[in-house]
């Protein structure tokens, strides 16, 4: 619906004598391209594409600052022309009344409010229960609730109560309103001591709990061990060679480049990889060569005894969890096309491990990330404000995450 309404957008702009040469969007590329493709201006016209100021923060990993309030940018006389009557409509005292009504001064926000509340965008509708929606929010919004109560009163055949007068509507609130304070007067003691019965709950034939054995050590390499097995390092050894044999086949490499020192990876190597993931988590340095370094001021051995530095950054160059030769044009859009497989693997496991108990939640998660990446989120009101959203379903009692 986007895409079409831009493209009768910008069809219709040649009839006031001028063209968009630009579109400023906030990151979306779909209208972009599907302007390009439909070659509104001709084949020799492209259209250009610019994120606003907030948005391109964003992508940066930067901190949304405030508009720019000394931006200039002048219009030619013929644009102004055709513009100022749209913001001289815009800001009729009229409109602005109507529009305070629902605490908004964007006519359309206004409209489009009323529109989905009556029809909400979260609920499956027809055309016709759209229509009947738009047509009542309309009515609404030009002529009061009132006029829409008759409105539908009138279509439906019912009659309305015209010789009802305001003071009888007032009656009747009062009156109501004092038969509620005559009840509210009517206390009764609670017995605290027998409570109201909860709710029934659906039944649960489930059997919680862990489902494999585990020792009494409490080693954290075994629960380590449970939801990263044998299966796991072969798939991503597997892809990992794979993706570097891709590479060297369709890459002109110098005889100085150190891509070239690249043999097989295996499974020990690969968990030792993992390892000084993990530990650099614990170990946090500013650079990360520095976690080689041989200066005694910057010195920890324990990494160049468990893997050298150039090996280190060999495997995470060549680093894959997906075929991407075998990869079908379902998969094409997936956000999670590149760790699909592993995401699989890893929920398998949990599921597998540990049955939850009946009371479960969806808790909402924020991964930690500051690169680049078109689904980053900023939310401010989270600890790490950047970073990938995630919902979780958990355990309530331990917080287990079970998918």
């Amino acid at each position: 619906m986007e895409q079409e309404a831009a493209l009768k957008l910008w069809q219709k702009s040649e009839e006031s004598g001028f063209r968009y040469t630009t579109l400023l969007s906030d990151g979306d590329a779909k209208t972009y391209q599907y302007l390009n493709t439909k070659e509104v201006y001709g084949p020799e016209i492209k259209i250009k594409k610019d994120e606003c100021i907030n948005h391109a923060a964003l992508a940066r990993g930067e901190v949304p600052v405030p508009h720019v309030k000394h931006v200039k940018t002048p219009l030619k006389e013929t644009h102004l022309a055709k513009i100022m009557p749209i913001y001289q409509r815009l800001a009729s005292n009229e409109l602005l009344q109507r529009c305070i009504r629902c605490v908004t001064q964007n006519a359309n926000e206004n409209l489009h409010s009323i529109i989905w509340g009556k029809c909400s965008k979260e609920t499956s509708g027809t055309l016709r229960r759209v229509t009947i929606a738009v047509c009542d929010a309309v009515c609404e919004f030009n002529f009061g609730t009132k006029k829409s109560l008759e409105n539908l009163q009138k279509e439906n055949g019912l009659a309305s109560n015209k010789q009802g007068t305001d003071e009888e509507f007032s009656s009747y609130e009062s009156e109501s309103d004092d038969d509620c304070l005559d009840s509210a007067r009517d206390w009764c003691q609670i017995d605290v001591t027998s409570p109201l019965p909860s709710h029934p709950k659906f039944p649960f034939n489930g059997n919680p709990g862990i489902k494999v054995c585990i020792g009494d050590s409490g080693d954290p390499l075994e629960y380590f061990n449970l939801f990263h097995d044998d299966e796991m390092f072969s798939f991503i050894v597997e892809e990992t060679n794979r993706y570097a044999e891709s590479f060297f086949e369709n890459t002109e490499l110098t005889p100085a480049s150190r891509a070239l020192k690249w043999k097989n990876a295996n499974k020990e190597e690969m968990k030792r990889f993992i390892a000084l993931l993990l530990l650099q988590g614990v170990v946090q340095k500013p650079v990360e060569k520095w976690f080689w370094s041989k200066r005694p001021i910057l010195s920890t051995p324990f990494f160049g005894k468990v893997m050298g530095e150039v090996r280190y950054g060999i495997l995470m160059k060549f680093l894959h969890f997906a075929n991407n030769e075998s990869s079908s044009d379902l998969d094409h859009n997936m956000k999670l096309k590149k760790i699909r497989q592993l995401h699989n693997l890893v929920v398998h496991k949990f599921k597998s491990v540990y049955v939850p108990k009946p009371d479960i939640s969806v808790d909402e998660s924020l991964i930690v990330y500051k690169g680049r990446l078109s689904w980053k989120q900023y939310i401010p009101q989270k600890r790490a404000r950047f970073g990938i959203k995630l919902f979780q379903l958990c355990e309530s009692e331990s917080g287990y995450i079970w998918k």
